[in-house]
């Protein structure tokens, strides 16, 4: 239902929701009529570590079943791998992802930041980054990186974990699955003949499933072994466990979201680019920071109005290495954007 304000301002109950980073496509009907889910099924016990269930990922990423391991979300990943490998000192990317810095944080390890300078579009520097290693243990990467939209290319990353053999790279491939060279940009080959290295991803942004957590880690065969031993067991429900072999197969689904996101991303960046008071960054991943650069617009000023045009984004303050000058936004499908668009072009 749409009601009209004094402002002449559109209010939607059913707002466009901008701030969480989803593909901007449903899962098939096709796929959901074939998984079939009755009384009996929500009576059955999933298996006990989803060993069932590996082989349609391993033949989905072109890797050994001794090289995966499925879970909650990547959140019971990065809750697991601190308790797992007892780091003593992380180096944390900065503006990153919260969930690195939480987890480590329960675990009672220090860490260091290595911040992406505003003024560099927060891109990545090796030199920077090489100062930064010598105390720390382990390092955490989001490529790319949430919430900056920014990338390190494989090549680099996979010379850094080569070249320090003795500290261990989690890197964070969520957004990566977006990208339609994924198979060409991913470490995921790596991991067979580095030791340091474990690849965390989420299905949840990609299939837009995030009701029914599933993400995965690889790592080499002693890694994941270790993992393994220490998780949860039944971590993941029967209704996962039914859904991720069919998803896995819908291709149309993938080419289509990733073929769309390819455009989509540069057409809103560039239509952002010409509203005077914005500055997004260059995205290569399926959302966009964007920068306030006029001082008479507040981001809470921003949130309000975008909010009355039932529009919601995701603040910058909230994220660690971020001002109240930065939000993000998600890329949606064409006519949402649109919206959004022509909302940030007719604030005053």
């Amino acid at each position: 239902m749409v009601q009209r304000n004094k402002f002449n301002i559109s209010i939607n109950k059913n707002k466009i929701d901008f701030s969480i980073n989803y593909s901007p496509f449903k899962i098939s009907n096709k796929v959901l009529d074939n998984i079939k889910i009755n009384s009996e099924t929500l009576s059955a016990y999933p298996s006990y570590h989803s060993n069932a269930i590996v082989e349609s990922l391993a033949d989905f990423l072109n890797l050994k079943k001794e090289n995966i391991i499925i879970s909650n979300g990547s959140t019971e990943i990065f809750f697991l791998i601190p308790q797992v490998f007892k780091f003593n000192r992380a180096l944390l990317l900065s503006p990153s992802f919260w969930e690195y810095e939480f987890t480590i944080s329960l675990n009672s390890i220090k860490k260091d930041f290595l911040v992406l300078p505003h003024s560099n579009d927060f891109k990545f520097n090796r030199k920077e980054f090489e100062k930064k290693i010598k105390k720390v243990n382990c390092i955490y990467i989001c490529n790319p990186n949430n919430p900056t939209s920014t990338y390190i290319e494989k090549d680099i990353l996979a010379s850094l974990i080569k070249k320090y053999k003795n500290k261990m790279f989690i890197v964070d491939e969520t957004y990566l699955l977006f990208f339609e060279n994924y198979d060409k940009k991913t470490l995921n080959r790596l991991v067979t003949k580095c030791e340091n290295l474990m690849i965390v991803s989420s299905l949840s942004k990609i299939f837009g499933i995030g009701g029914i957590r599933l993400g995965f880690c690889v790592s080499s065969k002693k890694n994941i072994t270790l993992l393994k031993a220490k998780r949860n067991p039944y971590s993941l429900n029967i209704i996962a466990e039914l859904t991720l072999p069919k998803i896995l197969k819908d291709m149309d689904y993938l080419n289509k979201t990733r073929s769309f996101i390819s455009k989509e991303k540069f057409r809103v960046y560039n239509e952002i680019k010409k509203v005077k008071w914005l500055k997004p960054f260059e995205p290569t991943a399926n959302f966009i920071l964007v920068k306030i650069k006029d001082n008479k617009r507040t981001l809470s000023k921003l949130e309000y109005y975008l909010e009355r045009k039932g529009i919601k984004i995701r603040r910058g303050d909230v994220i660690n290495g971020l001002s109240n000058k930065y939000f993000r936004i998600c890329i949606k499908a064409k006519k949402e954007n649109n919206l959004l668009v022509k909302a940030l072009n007719e604030m005053e």
